[in-house]
C-alpha cells in the first residue's frame, strides 16, 4: 500500500520568515470575523467569567518507561509549547512552564503541542477545575521514534456519528496508519462516551475536534448546556482547539463549530512559535470560508481538511489543496460511498486514497466485466445520432434516438483512473466526452475526450476541480461545469479553452449540476447561483436572485423546452422562467420541497414537468406550475424519465418503475433478482443499489447500478431481459449512440458496449 512506503526528509516546506506582514494576517482575521466563524454561537455566553486568574505550572518531561511518572533519569523537554487555549508558551532549559494568567470556567484546559519524536494522543491536556486557587499541570510524554520520520500516513475521517450501537465500526482503522483525524460530528447527538469507547479500540492514536453535532442541541441551534445528555466535550475528548507536530509537521486541529474570540488568539500565538519553514495542515469540521483561507495563506497552510457537508470535494486553491470527506458510516450527500481517506507523504509529496469504510478497509476496485470482446465477425462501434447532454436532450427525457438490443460485447474499456460521480457520457462527432475528478492528486480533474471507436484519449482539459456532474455538446463546444463553481467552453475538436465564467467563490459554490443549453444560452447553476451565459462568448445575459440553501451538494439540472427552462433546486423549488431573459414564469406550490440531498433533474414531455423529490413525484402543468397528481416514490436517487406515455423512475433498492404519465397510477415494478449482492462486490461501497437515472432506448430500459449491474428491462411489461455483470460500480447514466451503449463506471472507467443481437 502506498502508506508502507520508505521514509524520507520532506523536500517542499512553508517559509514562515517570508509570510506576509502582520498587518495583513490582522485584516485577514478582521475579515474572517466580519464572515463568521462557523455559526453564529458564541462559547463565552455558556462559560463563568467570574473565576479570577490563577497560574498553572508544572513540567513537560520524557516518560521513558511509559508509566505516566517522572522517575530518576527523566529528563525535562525544552522548547515545548504548553497552552491554556489563549496564551502559548515554551518550556524553558529544565521543561519547566508558567502560564500566568488562566482564568477557570473560561480556560477549560491546559494542553500541550506534543513535539515530534513523542507520542500524539492520550492525555496530552488536563482539564481545570471550574474553581481553584492556583494548579499544578505535569506532562510526561512518551518517546515514539516512528514519528521523527517525514514520510507517514494518516486517516482523515469525518461525520461518523456512532452512537452506542455503532462503536464497533470505527475498530477497523488499521496499524499502517501513524494517527487518525477525526474533523467532528463523531456523535450523532453528543453521545461522546460512545465515541470515546469507540476510538479506544484503534491501533493508532485518534485525534479529534468538535463538530455541531458534539456540542450543539441536536447539531444546530445553541450549545449544549454543560453536562446536557453527557459530560461536557472537554471532560470527555480534551480541548476543542489544539495542535500537535508529527514528522516535522505542525498539524492545527481548530473548532469551526463555535465563535471564539480566544482561538484566533491562540492560533496566531502557536503559529508564531513554530520555527521557520514548519510545514502547516489545518483540520475543521465546516468547510473553510474564503475569509478563513485567506487568514490561513497568511500563515502559509499546505493543506485544510473539513467534513460537515457529507460530500466528497477535492480542489487546489492556489498553493492550499483543499479536502473535504464524505461520512465514515454512512453514504456521501453527493452519493459517494462510505469512506475515509488515508493521506500519505513520500518525499515532501502529498498523495489522497479513499477507502470504503464500515465492511473493513476496503480499495473501491473493478474488474474486467463478464462480455465477450468485439473482434472478428463481431459488429464495431457505429456511432449515428449524438447523445448531447444529460439524459441525451435538453428537455431530460432520457429518451434515446437510437434503439440498441442485448446481449452486447465489450468494444473497448479506456481506464482513466479518476472518480465519474454522474457524468454520463456525452457522444458527438465521433467522440466521447466525460467529466471526471482527481480524488487522489487534485491535478488530473477535468474533461477527457475519447475516440468514440477505440476509446484512445484524444485530449484531456483540465480543471482545478472535478466535473462532477455530464458536460454538455453545442456544435463544436464542449460545455462543462467544476465544483469549484466554474463554467467552462471548451473547443470539441482540440480541448482548447474558449471561455470561462465563475459562478461564485469556489468556497460557496459547490457545482454539481449540468449544463443545458437553449439557443445561443448556456444556463447552469445552482439556487445560489443561476446563470445564463452567451454559448459563443460566456459573457452573463441574465442571473436569478440567490436563494440559500446552504454548500449542500444537489446533482438537479436544468432542463429546456421551447422557450422555457425548467428547474428544481434546494432553497428554490421548482420554478419556470424565460430562457432567453430569465423573467420568472411560475414557481411550484409549497408542498413540493425540494430536500438538501435531492439529485433529480426534471424531465419536460409536452405539457407536463416531472419533479421528483426525495419522497414523491410530481407532475406539474408546464404553463402554470399547478399540481396535476403526486405519486409517493419514497427513496431513490435516480431522475424521471418521460416517454410521452409513462415516467419511468430508478429506486434506491435497484428496483425500477413505470407510472402512468396521465395519472400517476404505477404500471408496474421490477425488482432484480437475488438477495443482497455477495462479500465481494461493489454494493458494499454504496447505500443505494441505483442511484443513475435509467435511459429508455426502442422499447427497452437500461439501468446500470452500484453493484456492478447493467439491467435491461422491457419498457412495456417490466419482464427482465438480460442482466450483465459489469463487475464496477455505476453512479453514471448510460449514453446511447447508433449500435454501442457507452458507460462510464465511478472508479473511472469508460465503456463502449456494442450490441451483438441478430
Amino acid at each position: 500500500m502506498a502508506y508502507r512506503a520508505s521514509l524520507a526528509l520532506l523536500s517542499i516546506l512553508l517559509a514562515l520568515a517570508s509570510a506576509p506582514s502582520r498587518a495583513a494576517a490582522d485584516a485577514a482575521e478582521r475579515k474572517m470575523y466580519d464572515s463568521q466563524w462557523g455559526t453564529p454561537v458564541c462559547d463565552d455566553t455558556a462559560v463563568d467569567k467570574t473565576q479570577p486568574l490563577i497560574t498553572v505550572s508544572g513540567t513537560v518531561f520524557a516518560d521513558l518507561n511509559g508509566d505516566g511518572r517522572r522517575d530518576d533519569g527523566e529528563p525535562g523537554l525544552p522548547g515545548v509549547c504548553v497552552s491554556n487555549g489563549e496564551q502559548v508558551v515554551k518550556t524553558g532549559p529544565t521543561g519547566a512552564y508558567t502560564l500566568a494568567a488562566v482564568q477557570p470556567g473560561v480556560h477549560r484546559t491546559v494542553f500541550v503541542t506534543v513535539p515530534t519524536g513523542y507520542r500524539i494522543g492520550g492525555r496530552f491536556y488536563q482539564l481545570v477545575p471550574d474553581t481553584c486557587a492556583g494548579m499544578a499541570a505535569e506532562f510526561g510524554l512518551v518517546p515514539d521514534p516512528a514519528s521523527l520520520h517525514a514520510d507517514h500516513a494518516f486517516a482523515h475521517v469525518t461525520d461518523a456519528h456512532i452512537t452506542r450501537k455503532g462503536v464497533t465500526a470505527f475498530a477497523e482503522l488499521g496499524a499502517p496508519l501513524a494517527f487518525v483525524v477525526v474533523t467532528g460530528d463523531m456523535s450523532n447527538d453528543r453521545e461522546l462516551e460512545a465515541f470515546q469507547d469507540a476510538a479506544r479500540r484503534s491501533p493508532v492514536p485518534v485525534m479529534v475536534l468538535p463538530g455541531n453535532h458534539d456540542v450543539l442541541v441536536n447539531g444546530s441551534g445553541a450549545l449544549a448546556p454543560a453536562l446536557g445528555t453527557g459530560a461536557a466535550y472537554e471532560t470527555v475528548l480534551g480541548p476543542k482547539y489544539y495542535a500537535f507536530d508529527y514528522g516535522g509537521r505542525h498539524y492545527v486541529c481548530l473548532s469551526s463549530v463555535e465563535d471564539m474570540p480566544r482561538q484566533l488568539v491562540w492560533l496566531k500565538n502557536d503559529v508564531m512559535q513554530q520555527p521557520a519553514n514548519t510545514e502547516l495542515l489545518i483540520f475543521q469540521h465546516f468547510p473553510p470560508t474564503a475569509a478563513q483561507m485567506a487568514l490561513y495563506r497568511t500563515y502559509r497552510a499546505r493543506a485544510v481538511f473539513s467534513g460537515h457537508t457529507h460530500s466528497n470535494r477535492v480542489f487546489r486553491d492556489g498553493d492550499i489543496l483543499y479536502v473535504n470527506t464524505p461520512p465514515f458510516i454512512r453514504g456521501g450527500l453527493d452519493f459517494s460511498p462510505r469512506t475515509y481517506r488515508v493521506v500519505t507523504f513520500t518525499g515532501g509529496r502529498i498523495a489522497l486514497e479513499s477507502y470504503a469504510s464500515g465492511f473493513g478497509t476496503h480499495r473501491l476496485a473493478e474488474t474486467d466485466p463478464a462480455l465477450p470482446h468485439a473482434s472478428g465477425r463481431l459488429p464495431a462501434v457505429r456511432p449515428r445520432r449524438d447523445w448531447p447532454m444529460f439524459k441525451g436532450d435538453p428537455a431530460r427525457t432520457g429518451v434515446a434516438r437510437d434503439a440498441v438490443k442485448p446481449p452486447f460485447a465489450l468494444a473497448w474499456r479506456r481506464p482513466l483512473g479518476l472518480t465519474i460521480h454522474m457524468a454520463s457520457p456525452v457522444v458527438g462527432g465521433g467522440m466521447v466526452y466525460i467529466g471526471a475528478g482527481d480524488d487522489a492528486l487534485a491535478a488530473r480533474s477535468g474533461v477527457y475526450a475519447l475516440d468514440a471507436k477505440t476509446g484512445a484519449v484524444r485530449w484531456h482539459y483540465p480543471t482545478l476541480a472535478k466535473v462532477a456532474h455530464s458536460v454538455s455538446l453545442a456544435g463544436d463546444t464542449v460545455l462543462a461545469t467544476s465544483n469549484d463553481g466554474v463554467i467552462h467552453a471548451i473547443n470539441a475538436k482540440t480541448g482548447a479553452r474558449r471561455w470561462t465564467y465563475a459562478l461564485g467563490n469556489p468556497h460557496d459554490c459547490w457545482l454539481y449540476t449540468a449544463p443545458v443549453v437553449a439557443g445561443k444560452l448556456v444556463i447552469c447553476g445552482t439556487a445560489q447561483h443561476f446563470t445564463a451565459l452567451e454559448l459563443a462568448t460566456g459573457a452573463p445575459r441574465w442571473r436569478l436572485p440567490a436563494e440559500s440553501a446552504g454548500h449542500w451538494p444537489t446533482y438537479s439540472s436544468p432542463a429546456v423546452q421551447g422557450e422555457a427552462m425548467f428547474a428544481a433546486f434546494p432553497g428554490a423549488g421548482a420554478f419556470m422562467c424565460d430562457a432567453s431573459t430569465g423573467a420568472r414564469r411560475w414557481r411550484a406550490d409549497n408542498s413540493l420541497v425540494i430536500n438538501s440531498s435531492s439529485a433529480h433533474t426534471v424531465a419536460v414531455s409536452g405539457k407536463t414537468v416531472y419533479v421528483r423529490t426525495n419522497s414523491a413525484l410530481f407532475a406539474l402543468d408546464a404553463d402554470t406550475g399547478v399540481t396535476r397528481w403526486r405519486s409517493a416514490t419514497k427513496g431513490g436517487a435516480s431522475s424521471p424519465v418521460a416517454t410521452g406515455t409513462a415516467v419511468i423512475l430508478g429506486m434506491s433498492g435497484g428496483e425500477i418503475v413505470n407510472l402512468d404519465a396521465a395519472t400517476g397510477a404505477e404500471r408496474w415494478r421490477y425488482a432484480p433478482a437475488g438477495g443482497p449482492p455477495r462479500a465481494d462486490t461493489a454494493k458494499r461501497y454504496f447505500d443505494p443499489r441505483l442511484i443513475a437515472t435509467p435511459i429508455v432506448s426502442g422499447d427497452i430500459i437500461y439501468a446500470c447500478t452500484t453493484d456492478g449491474q447493467l439491467l435491461a428491462v422491457d419498457a412495456a411489461t417490466g419482464a427482465e431481459l438480460a442482466v450483465t455483470a459489469l463487475n464496477a460500480p455505476f453512479t453514471a447514466s448510460p449514453a446511447i449512440s447508433g449500435n454501442t451503449l457507452f458507460l462510464a463506471s465511478y472508479t473511472g472507467t469508460v465503456y463502449a458496449l456494442v450490441s451483438i443481437a441478430r
